[in-house]
């Protein structure tokens, strides 16, 4: 059984000052997909409320995925309080 591949792009920036926000996606790899074969991509900046979540990558099968992330390196991802940027599962 061949396996799909999971790509996420983001190219858009994004703001949410609400709270609990879960941006620019969750990926739960739970279908065998090779680790190369799964990726989130965020190119823009991300602005989000408190207890918010940026980019989040979650393994289901001990086997996550790859995030790439490209800016200037300067407050490209803000969280309120309690929030956090980058998350990644066995990857």
């Amino acid at each position: 059984m061949e396996m799909e591949k999971v790509e996420i792009v983001n190219d858009g920036t994004i703001k949410y000052h609400r709270r609990q926000i879960q941006q620019v996606s969750i990926v739960e790899n739970n279908n065998g997909a090779a680790q190369a074969d799964v990726t989130i991509t965020n190119n823009k900046s991300l602005t989000l409320g408190d207890n918010s979540s940026g980019i989040v990558l979650k393994s289901g099968s001990g086997v996550g995925g790859l995030i790439n992330v490209s800016g200037t390196g300067n407050s490209d991802i803000k969280v309120g309080t309690n929030g956090f940027g980058t998350y990644a599962e066995d990857s």
